[in-house]
């Protein structure tokens, strides 16, 4: 049956294709398509001739993180240096800045935002920060942020994280962990490891897109453990945009957009612990996933 059903729809596609109606309105919105790609580009060229010659997050909770050049690793730039990145996670990354820990972990590191601004940013009572990054290309970037910000002593870079090594890790804590590991979070997150984190704060990114019901599941592991928390992503807005100067909108929404799809967060707040904790901020809301 799917052989005939592709045998049919490869027909259609091709006749279609070769349409002349359909060919004109093909080449209309690829010209469209080229010409929005272009001005995309023009108002990101714009936008970083503000930023200076000095790559240095603007705003958010890193700010003053500096990178050595003008990339990052399998995520938009410009959104990092405005801090506007991830923004749905400011508010749960300050309940994390106003916490102790005694190690801090984190999984799919890239080229160090997360490992790197945390490193600065919890730097009155600093704990060790670990960096798992499996690409190697990443972590030779990770390496040069890590330097370019001084905290070589304090950052330290290894390749894969496995259920092991996180129930090894877990007797370190109380600590906190980041994690973006793009669909092998199920695996990595079983009940001996969630057993093993009850002190642990955690951030993890799910990704339903390649998991279906992936929050729901990892949200039910924790629920017994951690207070837990569905942080959904939303449109940013030109009140984002923290730059000012003659930018149009399409320029400040440009220069924020990530390019790619949104995905949901678990923020994972350890109950044992949470007596000796401030009140709750109210950007972050406590919701049933």
């Amino acid at each position: 049956m799917s052989y005939y059903l592709k045998a049919i729809i490869r027909y259609c596609y091709f006749a279609f294709y070769y349409n002349s109606l359909f060919a004109f309105t093909r080449r209309f919105f690829m010209r469209i398509d080229a010409e929005c790609a272009e001005a995309i580009r023009r108002a990101e060229r714009n936008v970083g001739d503000a930023l200076g010659p000095e790559p240095t997050v603007l705003g958010g909770p890193f700010r003053g993180l500096r990178y050595p050049a003008r990339a990052s690793w399998g995520s938009a730039f410009l959104p990092k240096l405005l801090g506007t990145y991830e923004r749905e996670l400011h508010n749960a990354i300050e309940r994390v800045a106003r916490r102790s820990y005694s190690l801090v972990v984190n999984v799919g590191a890239a080229e160090g935002y997360y490992a790197v601004g945390l490193a600065l940013r919890l730097s009155k009572s600093p704990p060790p920060v670990i960096a798992f990054e499996i690409d190697a290309e990443a972590r030779a970037m990770l390496a040069q942020v890590i330097a370019h910000n001084g905290v070589q002593g304090r950052v330290a870079v290894a390749e894969c994280c496995d259920g092991e090594q996180l129930l090894d890790l877990a007797q370190r804590g109380p600590g906190f962990l980041i994690s973006d590991c793009e669909g092998c979070e199920f695996e990595l997150f079983q009940p001996a490891q969630v057993r093993a984190l009850a002190e642990w704060d955690l951030l993890i990114e799910t990704h339903d897109s390649l998991r279906q019901n992936i929050t729901r599941q990892l949200a039910a592991r924790f629920r017994g453990t951690h207070r837990v928390t569905l942080i959904k992503p939303r449109q940013r807005t030109t009140a984002d945009f923290p730059l000012r100067g003659p930018f149009s909108r399409f320029e400040r929404l440009a220069a924020m957009d990530e390019g790619r799809h949104r995905a949901k967060w678990l923020f994972l707040e350890s109950t044992s612990r949470s007596t000796s904790r401030p009140a709750a901020h109210t950007g972050v809301v406590h919701v049933d996933v």
